[in-house]
């Protein structure tokens, strides 16, 4: 099913600092649903809190994200799916995340009887510089760096070796910050405008509404159309 820019992950609050409230930063819209080609991802919340996604397509199984969250952070994603008519859970999954004054420093991506990944995060002040990944053996599976442009726009990323250049951005709003807190944003380098283009052939190209955000999203990889999606608020 197509979901690409939608990944959710569940989450667990180990820790946690009164310092960041578990609201997103930009609180004057919700996203109501986001479409692309025949899926179309459903936001649910209570008041201003999200608290489930679900995303249907004719033909294939429904994919569900249900939130929980604690002491004002999100502590807990469940992510899985259904088919038909059927309430059992297929393919579940879950990330738990660990906080320490108000920062993401470590996470569990947790598959069952597929195994887990364990990552660990630093940070220079209260930016994300480094991230690094094992898996359930103890192998190291990815080490990853970060460098920022000055308002925070991720501008390069070093993925074991594998190294992206973000290289320009717009000016307005980015839509993820209606979903996540701070911590959340810093910990999935989610920067506070709009990506143009990196430094592998890869484009994007938006509409956007009277606040800013987009509403149409185009993503295209050496010129050639990806992935158009439509992004509705409320």
């Amino acid at each position: 099913m197509k979901n690409a820019l939608l990944i959710f992950v569940s989450v667990l609050l180990a820790s946690c600092s009164s310092s960041d409230s578990g609201t997103p930063q930009n609180t004057d819209l919700k996203i109501d649903h986001i479409t692309e080609g025949s899926a179309t991802t459903t936001f649910n919340y209570s008041g201003d809190v999200l608290t489930s996604q679900v995303t249907t397509e004719p033909g294939q199984n429904t994919q569900h994200r249900d939130f929980t969250y604690a002491a004002g952070l999100l502590t807990d994603i469940h992510s899985y799916n259904t088919s038909g008519s059927s309430s059992a859970m297929l393919d579940e999954s879950a990330i738990h995340y660990s906080y320490v004054s108000g920062r993401v420093i470590a996470s569990l991506e947790d598959y069952g009887a597929d195994g887990y990944y364990q990552s660990e995060y630093t940070y220079t002040g209260n930016t994300l510089t480094s991230r690094v990944e094992h898996n359930q053996d103890g192998d190291l599976t990815s080490s990853d760096t970060f460098e920022y442009f000055d308002n925070g726009n991720l501008k390069k990323e070093n993925s074991s070796g594998f190294i992206t250049n973000y290289t320009s951005y717009d000016d307005n709003k980015n839509y993820q910050a209606l979903m996540y807190s701070d911590a959340m944003l810093k910990a999935r380098r989610i920067s506070k405008n709009n990506l143009l283009q990196d430094d592998r052939g890869r484009t994007y190209e938006y509409e956007y509404n009277s606040a800013g955000y987009p509403t149409k999203i185009i993503f295209k990889d050496g010129g050639v159309v990806v992935l158009t999606q439509f992004i509705y608020y409320q």
